[in-house]
């Protein structure tokens, strides 16, 4: 899921024992936010997702990415292009 998070209000909401979130950290990924909006867009003609969309260099800043912890092995890419670092 994405969630749009201007007031940056989403971490003191999220439940941390059963999501896992970050910014988008993955061209797949914002290539398939802007690709949601764009349809929302074309189907709505929403003011507001088109604004996203004209400044959305500044907005994908506000998007954060969540996904259930169970299906972190399900994504059919990862979550960011960054590697994964292990934990000791």
């Amino acid at each position: 899921a994405f969630v749009h998070d201007p007031k940056n209000e989403f971490m003191i909401k999220v439940n941390p024992d059963s999501v896992v979130w970050e910014r988008i950290g993955s061209s797949y990924w914002n290539d398939l936010l802007v690709t949601l909006i764009e349809e929302h867009v074309a189907e709505t003609g929403s003011r507001h997702a088109k604004r996203l969309l004209d400044q959305w260099e500044i907005e994908k800043q506000n998007f954060w990415q969540v996904c259930p912890k169970e299906m972190l092995n399900r994504l059919k890419h990862p979550l960011s292009d960054r590697p994964a670092t292990a934990i000791a």
